[in-house]
């Protein structure tokens, strides 16, 4: 089974636990539900899902090779593309419940490897090339958490701001000389985050924490070399937070 795959059934599964778990721990004076300020800190894993960039990525193709390329008349170079639609993802993160339904945090957020390949070749057979690329997002990340506490749930809404770092990288490979080169830039960008999430407590001072974030617009590039990457990615995570 592929590890994207085992994380989402344990997410899954989680998550169907977490009314057996409200029920089982509930008690309105144990953590995270406190009417005093809580500090906590926590770390959580699970699948960074990025946009379908696809199709952005052949149209580039496509154009950068046209105009480098001298075509006869009627020739014309198609490329197909492929792309990760799925990475693995993780957080470590820390925050103040200043009161049950206000809080801060803040965070280091790594959004996965995702990894895309194209070939792209004219209609002579006189042109073959593969390309490979990987697309690596990290961010740290400050917000503001809004919640509502019911039967031993915290539900929770996030807004907040990114700073991200992206690598990108772009080999490519003539299928008929052998040639190849490569590329790769680091840029930074940043934008908004805006998420749900659900804890519950687990005993003591620990819970479980459920959250889908949205890290919008994240990357760009302008190098002539490097694929137009600019998109939004959505982080799944389930995780452990410690209450202090």
């Amino acid at each position: 089974m592929k590890p994207v795959r085992l994380l989402r059934l344990l997410v899954l599964g989680a998550c169907s636990l977490l009314p057996w778990l409200a029920h089982a721990q509930y008690n309105p004076y144990s953590v995270p539900i406190d009417s005093r300020s809580q500090f906590y800190l926590g770390a959580s894993v699970g699948s960074s899902l990025p946009g379908d960039y696809s199709g952005r990525l052949s149209d580039w193709l496509s154009g950068a090779y046209n105009a480098t390329t001298t075509l006869a008349p009627g020739d014309y170079i198609a490329t197909s593309t492929s792309q990760d639609r799925t990475a693995f993802g993780g957080r470590l993160f820390g925050g103040l419940w200043v009161t049950p339904n206000f809080g801060l945090e803040a965070g280091y957020t790594g959004l996965g490897h995702i990894h895309w390949s194209a070939r792209s070749l004219d209609t002579t057979g006189s042109f073959d090339v593969t390309d490979s690329g990987s697309v690596r997002p990290h961010a740290w990340y400050e917000a503001v958490l809004i919640a509502t506490n019911r039967n031993g749930l915290r539900w929770f809404g996030k807004v907040g701001a990114y700073q991200a770092s992206t690598t990108l990288e772009v080999s490519s490979l003539d299928n008929l000389s052998g040639a190849s080169f490569g590329v790769s830039e680091s840029i930074r960008n940043s934008g908004t985050l805006v998420g749900l999430g659900v804890s519950t407590p687990l005993g003591g001072h620990a819970a479980l924490r459920m959250e889908a974030e949205d890290y919008l617009g994240v990357g760009r590039s302008d190098t002539p070399d490097i694929p137009p990457w600019h998109g939004n990615i959505v982080l799944l995570s389930v995780g452990y937070v410690q209450v202090f």
